[in-house]
């Protein structure tokens, strides 16, 4: 099975194009593909495929082989596949189909491998019943949350997918490791969270670090930086474009009332061939695999 390794400011994804085929990948094989050292390695895989309502279709799956909305990150990565290839007209605006809706994308430049690609990202939404989360209140903005003996604020924001900001004075020493699963996995929570650790440097630029669900703690994520500007511009603690500063690279989020525009890059690093097991022999595989 031929595949193409691609990154977005750090977040990479295996890309497939299934445009003439029927590929259909079982969790377990998405999984060991995904996982690092013994597999490819990647953040999650991105299936190409034809649309009926778009130009092209994203079929999205987080690293741990669990069915995901949309990528922000991986948009952009399958943005410049499908340019590349010739799936679509890339010297102007083209939409992606995603679970989470129709994507607009436009890409802005190409230099030497690396592609600059601005994406309309659709809405956020702060309605809880959206997240979804669970809660009383009709929004989470500027609320306050204990975990141990620290006292956070935060708040929460839909952007397809289910997105908490947490406010740090450093990002960089925060233990990120130790609150994002805790946080991802909260009963307020039905469908798990996203969870970012954002530290504001001025009104037009942040800095921030992403625990993903069903993936872990990424050097970028696309809809969780839109996620956290949008949340942040509510508070009233940024403007209305922001330069994020993430472990991956940089992007540049643009709020224009409740629609949000996110730009950044997007690379090919390598291709190759997957190469299948017998049936059985990859059972016990995966299996030995899941239990290391």
């Amino acid at each position: 099975m031929n595949f193409t390794k691609m990154q977005g400011a750090g977040n990479d994804f295996i890309v497939i194009d299934n445009m003439d085929q029927s590929i259909e990948l079982p969790a377990p094989l998405i999984e060991a593909m995904c996982r690092p050292h013994f597999g490819i390695g990647a953040d999650g895989l991105i299936l190409v495929e034809p649309s009926e309502s778009c130009d092209v279709r994203m079929n999205y799956y987080n690293q741990d082989g669990s069915i995901a909305e949309m990528c922000g990150n991986g948009v952009r990565c399958l943005a410049k596949y499908a340019a590349d290839a010739g799936i679509v007209d890339a010297s102007k605006p083209f939409e992606v189909e995603t679970r989470a809706g129709k994507i607009g994308v436009q890409v802005l430049e190409s230099y030497r491998g690396v592609s600059t690609i601005r994406v309309s990202m659709g809405s956020v939404s702060f309605q809880t019943q959206d997240i979804p989360v669970i809660s009383d209140k009709t929004t989470l903005l500027g609320e306050k949350i204990t975990y141990k003996d620290r006292e956070l604020t935060y708040g929460c924001a839909s952007m397809g997918n289910p997105h908490m900001a947490v406010l740090v004075e450093n990002v960089d020493s925060f233990p990120i490791e130790e609150v994002g699963p805790y946080f991802e996995k909260h009963p307020m929570f039905p469908n798990k969270c996203n969870i970012s650790f954002a530290e504001v440097i001025s009104h037009d630029s942040i800095a921030m670090d992403t625990w993903e669900r069903g993936v872990g703690r990424t050097l970028a994520c696309g809809t969780g930086t839109c996620a956290t500007v949008a949340v942040l511009h509510r508070m009233g603690l940024v403007g209305n474009k922001v330069h994020a500063c993430l472990s991956g690279g940089d992007l540049v989020i643009e709020l224009d009332g409740s629609a949000v525009f996110m730009a950044g890059p997007a690379k090919v690093v390598f291709r190759g061939t997957y190469e299948m097991q017998v049936p059985n022999e990859e059972e016990a595989l995966f299996a030995a695999l899941r239990g290391l």
